[in-house]
């Protein structure tokens, strides 16, 4: 049965995790026969999204801007009239008690659960009861990793009680990440120097001070060149300037480079030069890395990935397949995969695009689908 469905997102465009993820479910759904409209923060060429709602980050400090949200939101059920709304982005949960405060009717809804943002606004005074309030009434809730799943009841149990966290569990389904299929490119490989990938942003949980002392410590059993390319915003915080400084203490200057965010069309151009994608996302405090998209779109090109064990990416990487699960405080172990990837060539490129292509759109909009007929039956 073709639904109609309004996601909200924080954008359409493959241009970050969240506008990937936003984009592959509208594209996704919408091949399944489903009439999508999306509420988003950024443009993209989508002819069926409406550039209404606010940052999503500015949602966890801005009273006002959860009114604002909520009118958009009560508008566009209005016009739109959907059968059931897909929150996609988990601070835009904080407007739902609004909207049902200004609405006659509200369509049941479901909320997806990525990652930090499922449970940073429950530690923070002024957001905790909203987001208590999002996890008793969504309809459903789909989730990206079991790692994910396990840290959110946890912090539901602290923030909201045990009786919320089962009703919470009872609504949740763990959902498969699903990428797009990348037409087939030629791809690059310098002779001279292997290519480290990292794509995300610079910040604590994304371990990139982990990754410069494994990268020291390859420097030290290997003697194959290689760079280390880090693709993604590099805020200005003190967090920042502590990985320029480790750069220096390393002496890892003429090894490591710091491109900022990129367009699709530049990452790509990464993509096809790369020998390894390396992200060693940790847990810093509530903060945690529910997956990595960077491991599947890397994968997707034959490229081998290493990530951290005690999160989402050991169900992004399939361990002694396409590529690794280190500790990422353990730089001696993180240094001796990445020789095997880059000297000893144990993964291959044929078993990562194997790996990746089970992790299809269509696999992940079933199971969206499946738990819209749940809710609305």
């Amino acid at each position: 049965m073709a639904l109609r469905i309004l996601i909200l997102g924080s954008s359409l465009a493959a241009a970050s995790g969240w506008g990937t993820y936003g984009r592959n479910t509208a594209l996704g759904l919408r091949k399944r026969g489903h009439v999508v409209r999306a509420l988003v923060h950024e443009a993209s060429d989508d002819e069926n999204e409406n550039v209404c709602l606010p940052e999503p980050h500015y949602l966890l400090g801005s009273p006002l801007l959860w009114i604002k949200t909520a009118w958009a939101i009560r508008r566009a059920i209005r016009e739109f009239k959907p059968d059931i709304i897909h929150i996609l982005v988990e601070p835009y949960a904080l407007a739902m008690p609004f909207v049902r405060m200004t609405t006659h009717h509200v369509p049941p809804w479901i909320l997806s659960i990525i990652g930090t943002y499922s449970v940073s606004p429950l530690y923070i005074f002024h957001t905790r009861r909203l987001l208590c309030n999002a996890f008793c009434r969504a309809a459903g809730f789909v989730v990206l990793s079991h790692y994910t799943q396990k840290r959110v009841l946890e912090s539901v149990v602290e923030q909201c009680g045990e009786t919320c966290a089962r009703d919470t569990q009872k609504r949740m389904v763990v959902f498969p990440l699903g990428i797009e299929d990348v037409p087939a490119r030629q791809r690059t490989p310098d002779p001279r120097c292997k290519h480290i990938l990292f794509v995300s942003e610079i910040k604590p949980r994304k371990g990139v001070r982990e990754i410069l002392h494994a990268c020291a410590e390859f420097r030290r059993i290997s003697s194959i060149p290689f760079h280390m390319h880090f693709v993604g915003n590099i805020p200005k915080s003190h967090y920042s300037e502590e990985v320029q400084q480790c750069v220096t203490d390393l002496g890892l200057q003429s090894h490591v480079s710091f491109h900022g965010r990129l367009e699709r069309d530049a990452l790509n151009a990464f993509y096809d030069k790369a020998d390894l994608c390396l992200v060693l996302g940790i847990s810093d405090g509530h903060h945690f890395e529910g997956h990595s998209l960077v491991f599947l779109e890397g994968n997707l090109r034959g490229i081998p990935a290493i990530g951290p064990i005690e999160s989402g990416g050991e169900e992004a990487i399939h361990d002694g397949v396409s590529g690794y699960c280190v500790d990422p405080h353990n730089p001696a172990e993180v240094a001796e995969r990445i020789r095997w990837i880059l000297e000893e060539n144990n993964i291959t490129p044929e078993a990562c695009r194997k790996w990746a292509l089970d992790h299809s759109i269509e696999k992940q909009v079933e199971c969206f689908e499946k738990v819209y007929e749940h809710v609305l039956s």
